[in-house]
C-alpha cells in the first residue's frame, strides 16, 4: 500500500554503541516528511498525524519500530514497516443510463490522530476532525484516498456524481459507523439501481498491498 515518490537521506554525526549492557528502541518513518511529527521519550516514540486534504498529497505513512535491542554493535536492528493509514479505492459498477462517474468525494471522518506505539497491532487514538479540512475528492477512480483509521463518526457522508451526454447526479450516502482499519484497502463498488433509479455502493476490505503512482 504504497505511493511512489522522492526520498531524503537523514546524515547524523558519528554516535557509537554503548555497549552490550544497554537495550536501545530504534524506530522509523517514511515518508520523511512525516518525521516532524514524531516524539520519542522513554516510553518509545509517539507520532501526530493530519490527513492532508488534497488526495494527491495522501502518502501511505509507515512506521517501524524495534525494542529491546542489545547495544553490542554486532548487527543492525531488523525494522519491520506497517501501514499506519487505511487505503480508500473506487471502482465503477452498474451505472444504469450513466456513463461514467465524474467525482467521488468523502467527508465528515476524522482526519487526525495520535499513534503512541509504533508495534502491531496500530491503534489511533486522541481522533478528531481538524478545522474543515477533511473533506476529500477525487475525480479519477484511479486515485487513492490514504486516511485515518477510524470508526466514521455521525455525519461521515460519501458523495458520488454520475455523468452521461445530457446530465450530472449527485448522489449522497451516510457512511456512519463504517470501520476503517490501519494496513487495509477497502473498496468502493459504486453503482445505480436499474429499476429505481437509486444508488448503492458495496465494500470489500482486504489487506492486500497498492501501490500509487
Amino acid at each position: 500500500m504504497s505511493k511512489n515518490g522522492s526520498g531524503s537521506e537523514y546524515k547524523a554525526s558519528t554516535v557509537y554503541w554503548p555497549g552490550a549492557s544497554k537495550k536501545a528502541t530504534f524506530f522509523a518513518v517514511a515518508p520523511y516528511s512525516a518525521y516532524s511529527n514524531v516524539s520519542a521519550n522513554n516510553s518509545g516514540p509517539t507520532i501526530t498525524y493530519t490527513v492532508p486534504q488534497t488526495v494527491s498529497n495522501q502518502e501511505d505513512l509507515l512506521v517501524a519500530e524495534a525494542t529491546e535491542v542489545t547495544c553490542d554493535g554486532k548487527s543492525a536492528p531488523a525494522l519491520t514497516f506497517n501501514h499506519a493509514l487505511a487505503a480508500i479505492t473506487f471502482t465503477k459498477g452498474d451505472l444504469g443510463d450513466f456513463t461514467s462517474i465524474s467525482k467521488v468525494e468523502i467527508s465528515g471522518v476524522n482526519n487526525k490522530g495520535t499513534l503512541s506505539s509504533f508495534e502491531t497491532p496500530l491503534s489511533w487514538t486522541n481522533q478528531t476532525i481538524d478545522g474543515s479540512t477533511n473533506t476529500y475528492s477525487i475525480t479519477s477512480l484511479n486515485d487513492i484516498m490514504f486516511l485515518m483509521p477510524q470508526t466514521t463518526p455521525t455525519g461521515a457522508k460519501l458523495k458520488v456524481t454520475f455523468k452521461n451526454e445530457t446530465e450530472n447526479k449527485t448522489y449522497v450516502a451516510d457512511l456512519n459507523g463504517t470501520e476503517w482499519k490501519a494496513g487495509h484497502q477497502y473498496t468502493y463498488k459504486l453503482s445505480i439501481n436499474k429499476v429505481t433509479g437509486t444508488f448503492n455502493f458495496e465494500v470489500t476490505p482486504s489487506t492486500s498491498s497498492v501501490s500509487k503512482d
